[in-house]
């Protein structure tokens, strides 16, 4: 089996929102009990794009990404469950390596 490593450095943005919206790039990586995976899932896809198994990237305003954090701790039992959020303040300091298969494509629809 061939292992095939993929960097990406990402240059391009898909802003989106009103003027002077600042926005951040995120990168949330979750760990929940079997029950709440279809419930963080969906959620998470309203507001960002799958990249694999628990893992959600793209851009977010500050306040969307306070509402992102607050309905999380609405669906997830904190004694329990996990969820880790990256920040940076765009996408361009993001180097992705992958190993192997890439499982979805980031594409900006306008």
């Amino acid at each position: 089996m061939c292992a095939i490593l993929h960097q990406e450095k990402n240059t391009k943005g898909s802003r989106r929102g009103g003027k002077g919206a600042s926005f951040m790039y995120v990168i949330i990586v979750y760990d929940v009990e079997e029950k709440r995976v279809g419930k963080v899932l969906k959620f998470l896809r309203g507001y960002l794009h799958w990249v694999q198994n628990s893992v959600f990237e793209g851009e977010l305003t500050e306040g969307k990404f306070r509402e992102v954090q607050n309905g999380i701790k609405k669906l997830i039992k904190t004694d329990k469950d996990s969820v880790i959020f990256y920040r940076f303040r765009d996408e361009s300091q993001v180097v992705k390596d992958t190993i192997g298969i890439k499982r979805a494509e980031i594409d900006v629809i306008i």
